[in-house]
């Protein structure tokens, strides 16, 4: 594991979740977003930690990426999550795994809703957020 990131003053969301995936053990990480300005303090904070050639950034509508992935992370609302559910269900491999966060606990149940062929694995609580922790049904590959 590699120490903590260096940042710059424009830390974004995305650009924390990228460097944190990396720092722990990610090989790579393709960071999605929708807005220009988290996208630039992505690739600025991956610089600064020279993890630019790890970290990828694009603004690709999410339907439209191809693969599946051992590791999806979304941090958005409920009121995304829940539209998109199927899509971002289907970029995770078999046996991979789904972080959503940015979930108010009042939304926990309509969430997981949204994610019926998911095992939740953990749903840690911090005041009136909550994150959970999703395995995708099948075997890993």
């Amino acid at each position: 594991m590699r120490t903590a990131p260096t940042t710059s003053k424009r830390l974004r969301r995305a650009a924390l979740i990228a460097l944190a995936a990396v720092l722990l053990g990610a090989d790579s990480v393709l960071a999605i977003d929708l807005d220009p300005a988290a996208l630039d303090a992505t690739r600025e904070n991956a610089v600064l930690n020279d993890l630019g050639s790890e970290i990828e950034t694009a603004s690709t509508p999410l339907g439209e990426i191809d693969g599946v992935f051992g590791l999806v992370l979304a941090n958005i609302e409920a009121h995304v999550l829940i539209p998109i559910a199927a899509e971002l269900a289907a970029r995770v491999r078999p046996g991979g795994l789904l972080i959503l966060s940015g979930v108010l606990v009042s939304q926990t149940d309509d969430v997981l809703a949204a994610y019926p062929h998911m095992a939740c694995l953990a749903r840690p609580t911090r005041g009136e957020w909550t994150a959970l922790l999703l395995r995708a049904s099948g075997s890993a590959p």
